[in-house]
């Protein structure tokens, strides 16, 4: 058995400033961290689609979306707070902090995995199946993530790259015993991903030596009421309006189109991958230098977007050149409309990579009111420019009018970012 990493949340305390080599030696565990989690949640979905019928693949699929919006409020609400606020702490007010939000999470993932045990009892066949076993596994998968986050504020991305590990291989391991056992139904399929989550959870305890307290949960919640629901209302509406924009293009211009946006994403998936490792690390490092000035706080932000902007630019030029052979090769059918729509929907990517900066800024600032009020400003834009794409030119005036509207965003973004900065450096109040 792999031995625990050790966090010592006991031990000393966090320094705000550490040298580049070991920022670097972070940001390459935290980028490495997040391409296992990656890996293994694409390597789950190939696992289930080739074990199961389209129906139960179906059923999975509904299962798997209802969990990463859940997954997405429970970070809103307690591992982003945790990371922008405690990352500079001390080993003891971590240690404590991380003991609430990690109660919280047990919490919060019984509660929902209640509300959607009773949910299900609406629906029929394989999908309420699916979801009442996502119901029993969910306080489990919750715990499992949020682990990583204490591990990231700690300045740990090893422990959180080790608890990742044994959750993927601890996942494989029980799907392939249920797969040889000729035992692939919908339900024990989700169990046992679910299962492998809580053997990452407990491995996480044995890491950390923290105990989550869920007599502590409405604590933390009071003391995150300022930030925590601004963070929620932000996720919801930016996953919220591109997700509507879709829908409505399959109504507006075919189905077809929203495959073709889907398949270029698909081509680009690498760079999204280190977007979200850099975005997991960028937020706790960012974190402990905000009591830097101005310009060195614009300076780091530009660094960041400047190598993901760089990082997708080169991506986009490679994925350009392919030839038509390899395009099919890794698309099948879905490579032409691909290549009609990868161009624009690049640039999107490059834009999203361009306002990274000011966005992993303002967030570990702690500027959730700065954040949700630049989100809700794009979000008409890509519903509005998204759709009216569509109608004009289809897939490709669809991926068009995201591109514009995220490039819209990225001057926005900038300002909210100087603007912040100005009332961060007390040269200006808050209006």
């Amino acid at each position: 058995m792999t031995t625990p990493e050790r966090v010592s949340f006991d031990s000393g305390q966090t320094k705000p400033h550490r040298p580049r080599s070991a920022v670097g030696m972070r940001a390459g565990w935290g980028l490495a961290d997040q391409m296992v989690s990656s890996l293994t949640n694409a390597g789950l979905s190939i696992m289930i689609a080739r074990a199961v019928d389209a129906d139960s693949f179906g059923a999975f699929g509904v299962a798997f979306a209802v969990f990463s919006f859940t997954l997405g409020a429970s970070r809103a609400i307690v591992s982003d707070p945790l990371v922008i606020r405690y990352s500079s702490a001390d080993a003891g007010a971590l240690r404590a902090a991380v003991s609430r939000a990690t109660g919280l999470v047990l919490v919060f993932g019984a509660a929902v995995g209640a509300a959607v045990f009773a949910a299900s009892t609406a629906l029929g066949g394989t999908v309420a199946v699916s979801l009442r076993a996502l119901a029993l596994v969910l306080p489990g998968l919750l715990l499992q993530d949020s682990w990583r986050y204490a591990f990231l504020a700690r300045g740990r991305p090893r422990a959180a790259l080790v608890n990742d590990l044994v959750w993927g291989v601890t996942q494989f391991a029980l799907i392939g015993l249920l797969v040889t056992a000729r035992a692939q139904t919908v339900s024990l399929l989700v169990l046992a991903w679910g299962g492998a989550g809580l053997a990452g959870a407990a491995f996480g305890l044995a890491q950390a030596k923290v105990l989550p307290r869920p007599g502590r949960a409405l604590a933390w919640l009071r003391e995150h009421r300022d930030l925590a629901p601004l963070l929620v209302l932000e996720y919801t509406i930016t996953l919220g309006v591109f997700n509507a924009a879709l829908f409505m293009i399959g109504v507006l211009s075919g189905l077809s189109d929203v495959g073709a946006i889907r398949a270029a994403q698909v081509l680009l998936g690498p760079i999204q991958v280190l977007f979200l490792g850099a975005a997991a690390i960028t937020v706790p490092e960012f974190s402990r230098r905000t009591d830097r000035n101005s310009a060195v706080l614009t300076r780091d932000a530009a660094v960041v977007s400047g190598v993901l902007a760089c990082a997708a630019t080169a991506w986009l030029l490679v994925l350009l050149l392919l030839p038509d052979s390899v395009g099919i090769a890794v698309l099948g059918d879905s490579w032409p409309g691909a290549r009609r729509t990868l161009p624009y929907v690049g640039l999107m990517l490059i834009s999203i990579g361009s306002n990274a900066g000011p966005y992993l800024m303002l967030r570990a600032l702690g500027a959730g009111r700065r954040v949700l009020q630049a989100s809700a400003l794009q979000a008409p834009l890509t519903l509005v420019f998204g759709v009216t794409g569509a109608v004009v030119a289809s897939a490709p005036g669809a991926a068009a009018g995201f591109a514009v509207a995220h490039w819209f965003g990225t001057g926005l973004w900038w300002i909210s970012l100087r603007i912040q900065l100005r009332i961060h450096s007390g040269d200006s109040t808050p209006s």
